[in-house]
């Protein structure tokens, strides 16, 4: 704690990819951080965008998965703080349904998906991919009808902001920086922590509304498009830098170093 006070204290430049964080920043070090700016994560618009639908048909032939299933994918690390355990819990009550949860499990993790989908949710095919290409992801996404990340706590999901670029709706938790890209009930629904109930009622609800899928879809596009691409984050944060650099005291040239600038992302 006392370390990060001093970094971002002496810090000419502080950036976050939500404001929340930021708002975390400020309550942990007990100060303003008046040089704190939110610079949200942009998303490759070219790779993570809408599948047409002889896509989304070739995708799931290439997965194995039924035309007809209906199809949640997760994105994230095989971790409990993930939500993966409630997520299995509520795909467990379409009982008797055709649904196939496409995940891909990222980094290490705590958790055995396969044991806990025989114990939880039978049922469910499961497909999953480990440390998958963003070219593949973005097929995944694709082959999908909705997203879910159930997570106990995130400073902004890249895996959230990829989904809606392939304007699919999101059921999520309101953690993070989430509530700052996701209106509940536009590109999706927040659902409470640890809750399977919710996130089944809100998964159900999707899965018989195809016209409300198309909709949401479209708005999470439109809200992913509006923050930009990496470029467009890259220049940005060019333009902070040079601020920074400029106006840097004669005395202090070392202002804006290693030392003394700071990227808060959880």
């Amino acid at each position: 704690l006392a370390s990060f006070t001093d970094v971002v204290r002496d810090a000419a430049l502080i950036l976050a990819v939500s404001g929340s964080i930021l708002a975390e920043a400020r309550r942990i070090s007990g100060m303003p951080l008046s040089q704190g700016v939110v610079l949200q994560n942009g998303v490759d618009l070219n790779v993570f965008r809408p599948a047409t639908a002889p896509e989304r048909e070739h995708w799931r032939s290439d997965l194995g998965v039924d035309p007809q299933a209906f199809v949640v994918v997760c994105v994230g690390a095989a971790l409990r703080r993930k939500g993966w355990l409630e997520l299995l819990d509520a795909l467990g009550r379409f009982d008797g349904s055709n649904v196939v949860l496409l995940a891909a499990t990222i980094g290490e993790g705590d958790l055995d998906l396969e044991g806990e989908l025989a114990r939880r949710a039978s049922a469910v095919r499961l497909v999953r991919r480990a440390e998958i290409t963003a070219p593949a992801l973005a097929r995944f996404y694709g082959a999908a009808d909705v997203f879910c990340l159930p997570s106990h706590g995130e400073g902004m999901s890249n895996a959230l902001l990829e989904a809606m670029a392939c304007g699919i709706p999101v059921v999520t938790t309101p953690v993070g920086g989430h509530p700052e890209v996701v209106t509940d009930g536009m590109e999706g629904y927040f659902v409470p922590m640890q809750s399977a109930a919710a996130i089944h009622a809100a998964l159900d609800t999707i899965s018989r509304n195809p016209e409300a899928r198309r909709r949401a879809g479209q708005a999470g596009r439109r809200r992913v498009e509006a923050i930009g691409t990496p470029d467009t984050t890259g220049r940005r944060l060019g333009e902070l830098l040079a601020a920074v650099t400029e106006t840097a005291l004669p005395d202090r040239p070392s202002r804006f170093d290693s030392h003394r600038a700071a990227k808060v992302t959880s």
